[in-house]
């Protein structure tokens, strides 16, 4: 069994979190790696990505930064439209999708949490600010490297 795998087995099992506390246990975990863990990062990140909520996209996005030298290739052609769907309120995250009508229904809200201000945010983007993909969920998920201004 690889790393990764007996990770993600701890963070799926018993001992490990719901989808709120998940992400928090990665980046609790990423905290203690070394910087030539980078292919390892990727690897979790990128397989538990579709199962987190309540994700501290500032955390991420550090984390982000620190491994972008082995962060997944991606074949996306150039200036890509994105799309984000979120309560006008909240701060812009990291996760965008290739699709519109993804975007609208989570502007209406997610997992019986709805938003009283359903906003759907439209940005222009080149593959090399993308992290990877996220193909989970027919979702058509982009998850950036850095948080959008």
């Amino acid at each position: 069994m690889t790393k990764a795998q007996a990770f993600l087995e701890w963070l799926y099992g018993a001992d490990g979190g719901d989808s709120a506390q998940r992400p928090h246990l990665v980046v609790a975990w990423a905290k203690g790696l070394t910087d030539d863990d980078g292919a390892l990062f990727w690897e979790v990140v990128t397989r538990a990505w579709s199962g987190f909520d309540a994700i501290p996209h500032e955390d991420f996005a550090d984390l982000f930064k620190r491994f972008v030298d082995t962060s997944p290739s991606n074949e996306l052609p150039a200036n890509l439209t994105v799309y984000r769907g979120q309560d006008a309120d909240a701060p812009k995250g990291l996760s965008w999708t290739l699709d519109r009508k993804v975007a609208a229904t989570f502007a209406r809200g997610h997992r019986n949490i709805r938003n009283p201000s359903p906003t759907i945010i439209e940005m222009e983007i080149e593959p090399e600010h993308i992290a990877f993909v996220c193909k989970d969920r027919d979702e058509a998920e982009v998850v950036l490297l850095h948080l959008p201004d």
